[in-house]
């Protein structure tokens, strides 16, 4: 019996625990609150009070509360310092755009380029052409920060946010005045006789066009109601055809010694196929130089130096992009050596070369 009784008092008290868990404090969630895209609210995570001794605020218990979705976008961030808080914050607004918005790294680069040198936009047009998150590739404009607190454990947490109708028609704005920009690209294009200028204006609008898209995008997810009212003078389409057909008239050779050259021509002539730019033993343009390997004194590894010099020549036989560079490769053997040697020269060539002449017809619209 006295068995019996004290089994009897532990089941009563797992079940009085099991109890209180069940009403204790607010559940935990996910820091974005994003209409559906990534809703939820923050809840406490652990955070009784602030450092002073305070109640948490009711924005960070329940941020619909205070920012509530049919008006805001908006995610908690936490770090050791505001700047933290708000970085995280400003990825986890991100987040929301991520499963539906695609965004290229060297697109962003270029625009922010051609968007701030090309006279058109203001200096607060090209502060917001600037905006990028690198922690998620996505670009947001007009994110602002509310209010922070730092919690007894010392971490700050801060909450960003997105008003829907203000920072849509900042959105709106922008997406006209870079659909002006692709038109005067195009208009440039059509009167330019020139043909590296001319495919330079037609990639440009191209470029400008791709940012568009994930501006467009990203205001769908903010305010479907305003991306409706968009009335664009362009084809996207159209625009990505005309530049692949302005560089299909662009042909070029390939001309390079050395022992490494059929593997830098064999990726010179991919990457730049991949343009839209056509090989041709008749093409106007070239690509000529030198790509060598030769053993070289190591440590404990056996090593290989190597070269690579490039040029980019255009129509009249002046040469528009020079590129040099060497460096060398290590290995337990000298073929294990070599072959790192081929793969960071051709990963150079592909990479950076082929940058460098991309960079050259993006320089001829920002003169």
């Amino acid at each position: 019996m006295k068995r019996f009784s004290v089994t009897r008092t532990m089941l009563a008290l797992v079940a009085l625990v099991f109890l209180a868990g069940c009403v204790s404090g607010p559940a935990t969630g996910g820091g974005a609150s994003g209409g559906g895209a990534s809703g939820g609210s923050s809840g406490s995570g652990g955070v009784q009070t602030t450092a002073g001794g305070e109640p948490i605020p009711e924005w960070y218990e329940d941020p619909k509360s205070v920012y509530p979705d049919n008006q805001y976008l908006s995610a908690i961030g936490s770090g050791d310092t505001r700047r933290g808080a708000e970085q995280d914050a400003l990825g986890s607004l991100s987040q929301i755009f991520e499963a539906r918005v695609s965004v290229d790294n060297r697109i962003n680069e270029r625009y922010r380029e051609i968007a701030g040198s090309s006279g058109s936009f203001s200096e607060s047009d090209v502060r917001l052409a600037n905006s990028v998150n690198v922690q998620s590739d996505q670009r947001l404009v007009n994110v602002q920060y509310g209010e922070s607190f730092t919690d007894s454990q010392g971490r700050v947490h801060v909450i960003g946010y997105m008003n829907r109708m203000e920072t849509g028609r900042v959105y709106r704005d922008l997406i006209q005045k870079n659909a002006e920009q692709i038109e005067r690209f195009l208009d440039e294009a059509d009167s330019e006789s020139r043909i590296l200028r001319r495919f330079a204006f037609v990639s440009a609008a191209n470029v400008v066009a791709q940012s568009n898209r994930a501006l467009i995008d990203q205001l769908q997810i903010i305010s479907a109601p305003l991306a409706a009212t968009l009335q664009l003078p362009y084809d996207e389409q159209a625009v990505a055809e005309r530049r692949l057909e302005v560089a299909s008239e662009m042909a070029y050779r390939v001309n390079v010694s050395g022992s490494a050259a059929s593997r830098v021509e064999e990726v010179v002539a991919g990457a730049l196929s991949s343009e839209g730019f056509v090989v041709s033993e008749n093409g106007p343009l070239l690509v000529q130089g030198s790509a060598e390997l030769e053993s070289a004194e190591g440590g404990q590894y056996e090593e290989v130096r190597w070269y690579l010099n490039l040029e980019f020549v255009g129509p009249g036989g002046n040469t528009v992009v020079a590129f040099n560079q060497q460096d060398r490769a290590s290995g337990v053997s000298q073929d294990a050596a070599r072959s790192f040697a081929y793969s960071d020269i051709e990963e150079v060539a592909r990479e950076e070369f082929v940058g460098q002449v991309i960079g050259y017809f993006d320089s001829l619209v920002i003169q």
